[in-house]
């Protein structure tokens, strides 16, 4: 099984929201979904990933801050996004 690690920061303490939504594009039976929601910092790690699987990570919320977002773990690169004073709504695979 494949493990990820997703991580949440943002720099205002009132008035944030974000939902994250993994889901996989495989067609087989076993296919993963998650739907977590938070309104503060979070650190939390999805170990039961399908190997050779292709996973989509949707990530919609707002701030009047900063938000960023890291993805560590078993994938070919680390991913970064941030973003700032907006309401957001990236796919990012």
């Amino acid at each position: 099984m494949k493990t990820i690690t997703i991580s949440g920061t943002f720099t205002e303490s009132v008035n944030n929201w974000v939902v994250i939504d993994l889901f996989s594009l495989n067609s087989q039976n076993n296919s993963y979904d998650v739907r977590k929601i938070f309104e503060n910092d979070f650190v939390f790690t999805v170990n039961d990933l399908m190997p050779n699987s292709i996973y989509v990570l949707d990530v919609t919320g707002f701030t009047f801050g900063k938000f960023k977002i890291n993805v560590t773990g078993d994938i070919p690169d680390v991913i970064e996004e941030s973003f700032k004073k907006q309401s957001f709504l990236p796919d990012i695979q």
